[in-house]
Order: C-alpha cells, then structure tokens, then sequence
C-alpha cells in the first residue's frame, strides 16, 4: 500500500495547529468569519481530483488571480507563505506548531471565494508547507472553518462541489443514511459516530484530505485484542502523524463498521497513532455526501456502483519524496511483496514501470501503485548496493475469508 506521507501531514499539521491554539485571544481569532449573504442560494463549482485531493479554485480578497487549494474537512483553512506574501496579507499572532523550526502565523483575509460562495474577515493560518511537505502547486487548504456556514455537497462521480445557504434541518430521507454531527468544536470536523464489530462505540472524522478508507487510533487495539483479528505490522512508516509518538502501525480487518442503519462488513482498516477515526477518500467516495455544517447533519447516499473492498492488493510499499526530491522508501508492510523483495528503507527509487520517477508527483505514483489493474511495479532501485531492478507483484495482503 503507498502511503501519501506529504498529504497526511497537512491535515494533522492543521489540526494539531487548532488544538494548540490554547490562548483564548487566538481561539477567538480562528472563530472568526461570516458568510455573504447573496442572491443565489445554491453554488455549485467543478472540482479536480489529484490521487485523492479534492482541488478547488479559490480567489482571496477580490485578487483576479484564482489559487489552487485542497477541500478539507478535516483541517482547517490555511494559506501556503508564499502565496500569503504575494497577496500582502496583515500578518498576526505566531501560532505554536509541533516543531520548533516550523514558523507559522496568523494571517487576516478580507474575503475567501470559492466561486460565489464568499466569506468575509476569516482569520486564518499561514506556514511554509510546500518546505516541509513537498506539496507543489497548492497555494492552501480550504477547511471546515469556511464551510461551516453552508450546506455542502461533494459528487465524486460529477466533480462537482454544492455550496448552499439553505441549512434548514433534513428532517427525514427516502434513500441514504442520515447521521448527525457530534462535537464541531473547536475545530468543526465533522464527526459521527460508529459502531464497531457490535462491541464499542467510537467518534468518526468525516476527513476529505485522508487517502484511506478507515484509519483506527493505535488505542482501540486493546477493545479490538479479544477478538480474532489479523495484524500486519509495519516496517518503517507506512501510517505516522507529527503529533504520533511511535512509528508503528498496522493493516487489519474489522467484522463491521456501523453508521446508523448503514454496516459495511469484513473492512481492511489502518491501525495507527491517530486521535480519531477517519473515514477518508477511499471511503466517502463510494456515496453522495452532504454535510450541513449549522444544523449538525450528515447525508450519505450511496452510489449505484458502491463497493467496498474486503482485501488489499498491494505491493505493500509507502513511499515520500525527500529534501531533494527524492523518492525513497519509507517503509512497508511486514511479508508483503516489497519485504519479501529487499527492499530496505531509505533506498532511492529511481524509475517505477519504465518512467522516470523525478518526472511524476508523489499523488501520480500513488495512483500507480493503488491501481489494481496493474498486476506489477518494476522499479529501479538505487541502494547501499548500487543500482537494482525488482519486479513486485501484487499479492493481497490480508487473509482470505473463510
């Protein structure tokens, strides 16, 4: 399985960064905001998908020039420095962050259009995230600080994101699976609860930034321990959050995940040091979502072709881009393919099916590596050793069901 190490950190960076605003001025700052109030009702822009962000054009205070920034329900809205600088935006506070050398501020914004969906004096957060995650040509992160005010609807199969200001409750549903909202604050992700193999009880983060399908804190392995559930192990980081304190994670299978009336069955789930849960793109771009931030709502329904997968098929391999731009090796999943190869962290891959890997972006990769149609990765690997070339065949990871 390839890990998108640079994505993930942007949206635990911004979550950590809300959390740890504990200054009751600074809380008040990321409280701020207030939707347009305009004729049109329901605004709808396209949307493009790259791997599993969602990106969005955005314009900030009336500027002409349309940025290019990832929808996040799981962060919160922040602008990359270099853009923030370009836009001659007032500067604020200095906001803690989970590494002394990472440097952020607050930052005021006059206006934030996503197409004519605007809000006006929304205070948000600017860093250098493109130094320290390699994101290239993303300017920012629209998060759930701007869409609270609306009734959102995201369409994976038309591109297509819905922003409405008719957030009346939706008091009943024909089709689909009406959840509610618990705890929106501080942060407002949106979170519901869930049911887990008939045993416990868990809040679950609606998280559009996440590449996974369900990622389960490390501190539910004790409830999951009793029963007889498969465990993979890590070698390296294949799953890991700035704020996690272990490296470790690992790939399993639930009996069911709950919603509702909605259960899914026999899920391959990540096991690793998160906070919440997060149901993540593989997962919500099986449904129809809309989350209507003011009346605490949450609408899956379900697509026609909905189907989840009950196995990973997998080379196994988590991939970053580093300093230089290197694409190494960042760890693997224990007996999967890429172990049973030779591959050691830290390797330098150079080429993966032919292609120059210096010419693809870390999302590009993945979708290599995620795509089932492809039976086999050839890469040539630069190790201690010198140059190789290894062939890893997809295997699925997980035992069969019996």
């Amino acid at each position: 399985m390839k890990n998108l190490i640079p994505r993930i950190t942007i949206i635990i960076v911004t979550l950590f960064l809300a959390f740890g605003c504990t200054e009751i001025k600074m809380m008040q700052k990321l409280n701020s905001g207030e939707a347009v109030i305009q004729d049109e009702i329901d605004i709808t822009v396209p949307f493009d998908l790259r791997g599993h962000a969602i990106i969005v054009k955005v314009r900030i205070n009336e500027h002409p020039k349309e940025y290019n920034f990832i929808l996040d329900t799981g962060a919160i809205t922040f602008i990359n420095e270099e853009t923030a600088n370009e836009l001659d935006l007032e500067q604020g506070t200095e906001v803690p962050t989970w590494n002394d050398t990472v440097k952020a501020r607050l930052v005021e914004t006059e206006i934030i259009s996503l197409g004519n969906a605007k809000v006006k004096n929304l205070t948000t957060i600017m860093f250098d995230f493109v130094k320290y995650t390699g994101f290239q040509k993303i300017d920012g992160f629209i998060g759930s600080d701007f869409l609270r005010f609306f009734k959102v609807t995201i369409d994976y199969g038309s591109k297509a994101l819905t922003l409405s200001l008719d957030t009346e409750p939706i008091r009943s549903v024909d089709e689909g699976y009406l959840l509610k909202i618990k705890k929106p604050l501080p942060l407002r992700a949106p979170m519901v609860e869930c049911r887990i193999n008939e045993t416990f009880t868990s809040d679950a983060m609606i998280d559009l930034g996440s590449p996974h399908c369900v990622v389960l804190p490390l501190s539910l392995l004790d409830k999951l321990s009793g029963e007889d559930i498969p465990l993979i192990k890590s070698i390296g980081i294949v799953a890991k959050w700035p704020q996690s304190t272990t490296d470790e994670s690992c790939l399993s299978r639930i009996e069911s995940l709950k919603f509702g009336d909605f259960e899914i069955e026999n899920i391959p789930v990540i096991i690793a040091d998160v906070n919440d849960i997060l149901l993540g793109e593989d997962f919500l771009s099986q449904f129809l979502i809309t989350i209507n931030y003011p009346a605490k709502q949450v609408l899956l329904l379900p697509l026609d072709n909905m189907q989840f997968k009950h196995n990973m098929f997998s080379t196994g391999l988590a991939l970053e881009k580093d300093d230089d731009n290197r694409t190494v090796v960042k760890g693997f999943w224990e007996g999967s393919p890429a172990d049973k190869s030779g591959i050691q962290v830290g390797d330098e891959i150079i080429e993966i099916n032919s292609i120059n890997i210096s010419e693809l972006a870390l999302f590009e990769i993945s979708s290599i590596l995620k795509n089932d149609a492809v039976s086999a990765i050839e890469l040539l690997i630069n190790s201690e050793q010198g140059e190789k070339r290894v062939t890893l065949k997809k295997e699925t990871l997980l035992p069969e069901l019996k």
